[in-house]
């Protein structure tokens, strides 16, 4: 039986939009959507495995860092086309780092949406689970592997414990918060598309 052979219609395609780089919020819905359906299988069980539950922590944090990234890489679009100039946004590409990444989203967040009464606590709420699951898995190991680089311990604590409830119901409420945050962008950016070609043909005249 080979891997990859046209079986039937399930067939699942990546790479399919002209700028991959703005499609992380559709990424981080696979990773949480993957996330809520194993966790709600395994909370209707009476005792659960350990490592049954290894998936959902790292799928949850994938999901975060997708999120984050979003809004970072649509935020930093929707500047540069308000200021008419490109924003360097490399230094994003390679970094797990979600106390950074929490950061970066909530200065351009704020930059962008100055008069928003509630980004203040969408933010604090961003960082604060940044944080957290920063101390959990800090840099997206933890949870993938049961030794770090250097062949020791992958968790910061032998024996962490993190308890699954109180994690899925933390990371669907943060979610949905990211989610209208990168849908708001979204709207932002292709009404701040259709300006700039407005000016952009008004200049060729």
């Amino acid at each position: 039986m080979k891997l990859n052979e046209n079986l039937d219609t399930y067939n699942i395609i990546s790479s399919f939009s002209q700028n991959p780089i703005y499609d992380f919020d559709i990424y981080a819905q696979g990773y949480r959507n993957a996330a809520k359906t194993l966790s709600d299988k395994l909370l209707t069980q009476n005792r659960i495995a350990d490592y049954d539950g290894y998936p959902i922590i790292f799928l949850y944090r994938h999901a975060f860092e997708l999120g984050l990234k979003g809004i970072i890489y649509s935020g930093l679009r929707l500047l540069s086309l308000k200021n008419r100039e490109s924003i360097n946004d490399s230094k994003f590409y390679n970094t797990h780092h979600l106390g950074e990444l929490a950061k970066s989203s909530a200065g351009i967040l704020t930059t962008l949406f100055k008069n928003f009464v509630d980004l203040g606590n969408v933010i604090k709420n961003i960082e604060s689970v940044a944080n957290e699951y920063s101390k959990l898995d800090y840099n997206s190991f933890s949870y993938r592997y049961p030794i770090d680089i250097t062949g020791n311990y992958s968790t910061k604590h032998r024996q962490q414990e993190i308890n699954l409830t109180s994690l899925t119901n933390c990371m669907e409420d943060l979610l949905d918060s990211i989610e209208v945050l990168n849908f708001g962008l979204d709207i932002e950016m292709e009404q701040e598309v259709q300006i700039f070609e407005i000016l952009s043909n008004f200049n060729d005249h």
